[in-house]
């Protein structure tokens, strides 16, 4: 795959498409749709409830410029869970099953 501008990132996540931009990326693994922003989990949406988790911690100003496109993203119906710190850490690792996260 190749990599696709800031510009194309948008309609990647539209279409819920595997994609990879600059130094973020995202895929589809059965129901779960997860986004990245260099090797750190932004969000993990749920395809079939709608429910997701977005990870609102500050990293760098590239991670914020992630962060932006995904709210804009995230205008869509569903149930918004934001959560910071070890909280994201705990359950992102549950939901994808991760035995370590950085």
């Amino acid at each position: 795959m190749s990599n696709i501008s800031y510009r194309q990132i948008p309609a990647a996540l539209d279409n819920l498409q595997a994609f990879t931009g600059n130094s973020m990326t995202g895929y589809r693994q059965g129901n779960l749709y997860t986004v990245f922003s260099y090797h750190t989990i932004m969000l993990s949406l749920n395809v079939v409830t709608g429910e997701y988790w977005q990870n609102e911690n500050h990293y760098s100003p590239t991670t914020s410029h992630h962060q932006n496109i995904l709210k804009r993203f995230l205008a869509i119906e569903g149930s918004r869970r934001v959560l910071r710190g070890d909280d994201f850490v705990r359950v992102i690792r549950s939901i994808h099953d991760f035995a370590e996260m950085n």
